[in-house]
């Protein structure tokens, strides 16, 4: 049975509510990890069929693209992390103040896991661009400032589909779409983040048409919320895993340099795959079919980064003379080249066309 904006939508959110206190629940059991991890996966499991459950792919595509992200991705991988001690929701529960009212402090965890912003909680002290904490009027021009961009690359989409235009000019109008609708989601969410409950965020995006290397692209400039959610989900419990704390001193990282290395190797690339199992769930639930692009490209990007990585270790020297300009240039066109296995599965499925309808019926919804 598939529901109204209205009433699917107040039913997701009641789900994601729901969902959110029960990791709550488990993060505070003060059992052992295996045990946390058990409850863990049957609470994961159980978030896998809420979007098909609440609404129809054919007629509220962004809804089920919204549930999914939050039910599938950001609820579990946060709440993983946290059981390793990593993330923004270990955080809030370890660092909470013990005159902080009950309600207040489940508003700010449901928050946390919930929406997809940035959060700096537990990197607030730190005074870095990338962990600058912004004020709502940041989001809020960004956002206005989003829209309309997101709207024009729409509508010139369609013209630059015309063979006689240049195909890179099709991708770039492309990777705008993306971009613009990504940065007026997140933006959004971090305004109701920081009003509702004083949360710290930090930017989602910084600049990414300035990258001059995959992984500047990756882990400083493209979708940070994203990237900082498999940092303290699967890359930092895995190397946790594979190199126990207690080993991770100095003298055993030159000692063992070579099995270190390995296992962030494998750490990295455990992210990124996880990614595309990630993305590629959210595409399955749109469109109904796998087809294995995202599976494949986003792996491929961890893979160019690890290569880009052994390079600048190999020969740092040679690879510090090439001009910032020919990095760059070597950056856009792997991400170009590459950028098809990413895009074929939205136009396949007719993605922008059924936002698009929907972006319509919540303008009659809102006017009606």
């Amino acid at each position: 049975m598939a529901y109204g904006w209205l009433d699917g939508g107040a039913l997701a959110v009641a789900a994601l509510i729901l969902q959110s206190l029960a990791y709550c629940a488990v993060l505070r059991s003060g059992y052992s990890k295996g045990p946390c991890l058990v409850v863990w996966a049957l609470i994961s499991a159980c978030g896998i069929p809420l979007p098909l459950a609440i609404f129809d792919p054919e007629t509220h595509i962004a809804g089920v693209a919204s549930v999914t992200a939050v039910a599938c991705w950001w609820l579990p991988l946060r709440t993983f992390g946290a059981v390793f001690g990593y993330g923004p929701a270990f955080h809030v529960i370890h660092t909470r103040d013990k005159n902080e009212h009950e309600i207040k402090f489940f508003v700010r965890f449901v928050l946390v896991l919930i929406l997809p912003v940035n959060f700096q909680i537990e990197r607030r002290h730190l005074n870095d661009k990338l962990t600058q904490i912004q004020s709502p009027w940041f989001y809020l021009r960004q956002a206005v400032t989003m829209l309309p961009l997101g709207t024009y690359c729409i509508l010139a989409s369609s013209k630059l589909e015309d063979p006689i235009y240049p195909p890179v000019l099709l991708k770039i109008c492309y990777a705008l779409i993306v971009f613009s609708a990504a940065t007026f989601m997140f933006d959004t969410c971090a305004i109701a983040s920081i009003l509702l409950a004083g949360l710290p965020c930090g930017r989602n995006f910084d600049k990414p048409w300035l990258a001059v290397s995959l992984q500047d692209f990756w882990s400083r400039r493209w979708n940070l919320m994203a990237s900082n959610n498999l940092r303290d989900g699967v890359y930092l419990p895995l190397m946790s895993f594979l190199v126990p704390s207690s080993s991770q001193d100095k003298s055993f990282a030159i000692a063992q340099k070579r099995k270190y290395e390995l296992a962030q190797a494998a750490a990295v690339f455990m992210s990124f795959l996880a990614s595309g199992m990630f993305h590629e769930l959210i595409i399955y639930n749109m469109t109904g079919e796998i087809r294995g692009e995202w599976l494949l490209y986003f792996p491929l990007q961890g893979i160019a980064c690890l290569c880009e990585y052994t390079l600048a270790r190999t020969f740092p020297a040679q690879v510090a003379k090439i001009p910032l300009a020919v990095r760059w240039l070597i950056t856009m066109g792997f991400l170009v080249a590459t950028c098809d296995l990413f895009y074929r599965p939205i136009l396949r499925g007719h993605i922008r066309e059924r936002c698009f309808d929907n972006m319509l019926q919540w303008t009659k919804l809102l006017t009606s």
